[in-house]
């Protein structure tokens, strides 16, 4: 049985192992060193600050199967509350079950008792881009803007 809950402590090392393989299977990512470091402030972030959520799907045998974490902040010309996504990924060999859907709709309710009026979600990884976004679409989600990359 797949659930979602918000991070403990003790999911450091699961989402660790699991944001070394998004990394390590995005294009746009591949070229950059994984900082054990970082990913553990990131992690801090989402435990310490109400602005921010970070999510983990658990299988009741494998483990952290999956992870999302997301920020919440006004917008710079209004109070109006946004939602962002700073990752959300899925072990390969648990795509197209229910990990995702249960990630994305806690996510959804989060953002919604934030006061949110909109919620974003990027797709820069380079990985399997337009399965996931039609993934997205199936929630409501629309493409809106682009992303453009320049590397220095």
């Amino acid at each position: 049985m797949i659930t979602v809950r918000e991070i403990e402590p003790g999911d450091l090392p699961g989402a660790l192992y699991l944001g070394q393989l998004m990394q390590a299977e995005a294009p746009a990512y591949q070229e950059y060193p994984f900082e054990d470091e970082r990913f553990e402030a990131w992690f801090t972030l989402c435990l310490d600050n109400p602005d921010w959520l970070g999510l983990v799907a658990v299988d009741d045998v494998a483990g952290i199967i999956g992870f999302l974490a997301m920020g919440s902040a006004p917008m710079i010309f209004c109070s109006a509350r946004t939602a962002d996504d700073l990752a959300f990924f899925v072990h390969p060999q648990w795509r197209g079950t229910t990990a995702a859907v249960r990630l994305i709709r806690y996510m959804e309710a989060w953002a919604e008792a934030k006061g949110t009026v909109q919620i974003r979600m990027g797709l820069t990884t380079g990985t399997n881009t337009d399965p996931a976004r039609r993934f997205l679409e199936r929630f409501g989600y629309q493409l809106e803007g682009l992303v453009l990359v320049k590397r220095n």
